[in-house]
């Protein structure tokens, strides 16, 4: 991805105004995370909590969900929120 697209996001994220309480979440939900076999979830990798806002959850859908999956997990959340995990996603790779 170029460096000028992903400063955007960044800055996208930086500006954004998180409004709820912050909370732990599991912040590396990732498909090399998710214990599955034969399409039947068994469990999950748990090695990164982190006290933040819920951003982290959301991170699902850009390492897991392809793009119109994408568009309904992430329906219903502010630009604001899309932003920040946005920014979370791509600040973590």
């Amino acid at each position: 991805m170029p460096t000028n697209h992903l400063l955007e996001i960044w800055n996208k994220c930086c500006s954004s105004v998180y409004q709820e309480e912050p909370v732990w979440v599991y912040g590396d939900i990732a498909p090399s995370n998710i214990l599955c076999e034969n399409h039947h979830f068994y469990g999950l990798i748990l090695e990164c909590w982190v006290i933040k806002g819920i951003v982290c959850d959301y991170a699902m859908a850009w390492t897991y969900f392809d793009k119109d999956s994408r568009h309904i997990f992430l329906n219903g959340l502010s630009d604001d929120m899309i932003n920040r995990t946005k920014g979370w996603v791509y600040g973590w790779r």
